[in-house]
C-alpha cells in the first residue's frame, strides 16, 4: 500500500509559522462561535413598553446595577433592546433582567420609559 503525504519531507512546521497557524485557527474558531462578523445586536419586541437603543460605540449589558457586576454582553450602536421602568443608580432594568447604564441608551420614539 502506498503511503498518502501530506507534508513535502523537508517541510516542519515549528517556531512562528506554528505560532502564526495556532492563533488563525483559534481567531476561527473565536469567530463561528460568536456567530460572524457582524456585532451583535438586540431587536426590541415592545412588549415592556419602553424601547431604547444603543447611543454608544459599545454597551456592556451587566448583570446587576452596577459597574462591578458581570458584563454579561456588549451591545453595539444603534442596537435596541426592550427595557423596564426601573432605575437603580443610574443603571436601567431591562425585560431580561440584567442592567445597562441609563446615560448610554435613548428612548425610541413612543416608548414610555418613565
Amino acid at each position: 500500500m502506498a503511503k498518502v503525504k501530506i507534508w513535502p519531507k523537508g517541510l516542519r512546521l515549528k517556531g512562528w509559522p506554528l505560532v502564526i497557524i495556532i492563533g488563525l485557527l483559534l481567531a476561527l474558531v473565536a469567530i463561528v462561535d460568536r456567530g460572524g462578523l457582524d456585532p451583535v445586536t438586540s431587536a426590541a419586541d415592545g412588549s415592556t413598553g419602553c424601547a431604547l437603543r444603543v447611543a454608544v460605540p459599545e454597551l456592556n449589558v451587566r448583570s446587576g446595577p452596577s459597574q462591578q457586576a458581570v458584563s454579561v454582553q456588549t451591545l453595539a450602536q444603534g442596537a435596541t433592546i426592550d427595557g423596564t421602568n426601573v432605575l437603580t443608580a443610574g443603571f436601567r432594568q431591562l425585560k431580561d433582567g440584567n442592567w445597562v447604564f441609563d446615560q448610554y441608551v435613548t428612548p425610541i420614539a413612543g416608548s414610555t420609559c418613565t
